[in-house]
């Protein structure tokens, strides 16, 4: 052991289930010689030590390790070579330049994850500019110059999948529809009535329905 081994620990990311049980998503393992050199001798977790996240909190600053908002375990145990470090770190209570490395170390990160953002920004920035989609404000707009009795209800499509975006305001249009009483809503046949609409719901589906005009939102 000297002082450019590395020490790789595994460290297991984790997620919790329907049932509340922990599963594993991935194993990664990490040289974590720059985060154990900078840390103080007597703070060194065991060899036998389960309870060292510490390691895993300190990779994701590093970007040794993903960003991870889950569960995981530092299976520092599994680690080979730790208990000769741990010997190694006796004779050497101090590493010098450790603490500057991993400064050194951080800061990149943090600067690689800035321009990262903004390069995403900037993407971002650029297709809002080349399209032509509606913001929220001019829904708004357009919701409060549709007649009042669509108004009360004005989509008839709520909530849109994430990731998409509203279509331009010419695709949105009132139109006629089905509006069950639990809220459903389904189109009706143009070239049935009204009441040959509401008849038909209670026929093919077995519901209760009625006749209402609403805007209809479409999402790209």
């Amino acid at each position: 052991m000297d002082e450019h081994t590395p020490i790789d620990v595994p460290i297991r990311l984790e997620e919790w289930d329907h049932h509340n049980y922990i599963n594993e998503v991935d194993t990664i393992v990490i040289d974590a010689r720059p985060i154990l050199d900078a840390a103080d001798y007597d703070h060194l977790p065991a060899p036998d030590d389960w309870d060292a996240d510490f390691i895993a909190e300190e990779a994701q600053r590093l970007g040794l390790l993903k960003p991870w908002d889950g569960p995981f375990t530092v299976e520092l145990p599994e680690c080979g070579e730790y208990p000769a470090y741990l010997e190694w770190r006796g004779t050497h209570r101090v590493v010098e330049g450790a603490r500057e490395r991993f400064r050194a170390l951080a800061k990149d990160e943090i600067l690689s994850r800035i321009e990262r953002t903004q390069a995403e920004l900037d993407r971002l920035v650029a297709e809002y500019k080349e399209s032509k989609t509606m913001t929220i404000d001019e829904l708004i707009k357009q919701l409060k110059a549709l007649p009042k009795d669509v108004r009360r209800h004005p989509l008839m499509d709520g909530k849109p999948v994430v990731g998409y975006r509203l279509a331009p305001l010419d695709r949105i249009h009132v139109e006629k529809v089905l509006v069950s009483d639990d809220g459903f809503c389904g189109m009706t046949d143009p070239e049935l009535t009204d009441a040959e609409n509401v008849a038909e719901a209670g026929d093919r589906c077995g519901m209760s329905a009625r006749i209402e005009r609403r805007a209809l939102a479409f999402f790209d």
